[in-house]
């Protein structure tokens, strides 16, 4: 963790929280930091801003902090909106993590064709889960503020409704192994970025795709992974927008 991620419920006093033993923030604060009183560390309270730290007690049955009233800046927020046709489980939590840490502003997951029914019933999605992947990635980066995460499980409803509304004010670039000739390189921000499913989008998806203003863009004639597609997508723009 680099940063120790609080919540409202953590706090005792206005400036003082209270980490219990069996929460994994206290077994990493006690056992991985091994912290002792007055040491400081990084806290930030999830979706809120970032403070610094004190160790004021550290004993077997809690670690109390106080939460010292200085701001510190948030990790800058890549101006993308993310949309991959809904992958595997485990690409999903992938997917969600990489974006995250990377500092993706919003999350979208939409159906395809060639998505597995079954994907969308999977406990990975829920709350809890997701969740948790959020709350790790945002650890790992410094960061409180998770990316907006929204789902639509029908492809057409998604592409001619909500998809012209979340293209409003922003290039939009569609990712894909076709007669796609344009290189990826924005002439505006915010952007979004579209990633089809491993097995490619269908002939009519690709076409009603095609009349939402998106410019297509391969990535080479190498045959990639979703998380790998990711990956070197948001690579690219960490460099593009830092």
């Amino acid at each position: 963790m680099n940063i120790i991620l609080l919540t409202n419920q953590d706090y005792c006093s206005r400036n003082t929280v209270s980490i219990p033993r069996g929460d994994y923030r206290y077994k990493h604060m006690r056992h991985v930091l091994r912290v002792s009183v007055g040491d400081t560390l990084r806290v930030g309270v999830l979706h809120g801003k970032r403070h610094t730290g004190v160790v004021a007690v550290c004993s077997d049955q809690e670690i109390i902090l106080t939460v010292m009233e200085q701001e510190k800046p948030l990790p800058r927020k890549l101006p993308i909106t993310l949309c991959v046709a809904l992958p595997r489980p485990q690409t999903y939590k992938k997917v969600v993590y990489d974006a995250t840490v990377l500092g993706v502003s919003e999350l979208v997951f939409f159906h395809s064709r060639k998505v597995e029914k079954s994907y969308w019933h999977s406990p990975v999605l829920g709350e809890e889960k997701t969740g948790k992947l959020l709350r790790d990635a945002l650890s790992q980066a410094g960061d409180t503020v998770p990316p907006r995460i929204s789902t639509y499980p029908r492809f057409r409803p998604f592409a001619e409704d909500v998809l012209p509304r979340l293209l409003k004010g922003k290039e939009g670039f569609l990712f894909h192994p076709r007669d796609t000739v344009h290189t990826l390189s924005p002439s505006q921000i915010p952007v979004l970025y579209m990633v089809g499913p491993e097995g490619g989008f269908t002939d009519f998806e690709y076409e009603l795709l095609g009349n939402a203003d998106l410019l297509g863009v391969s990535l080479g004639e190498r045959i990639l992974r979703v998380e790998q597609a990711v990956a070197t997508i948001l690579g690219y723009s960490l460099i593009k927008f830092a």
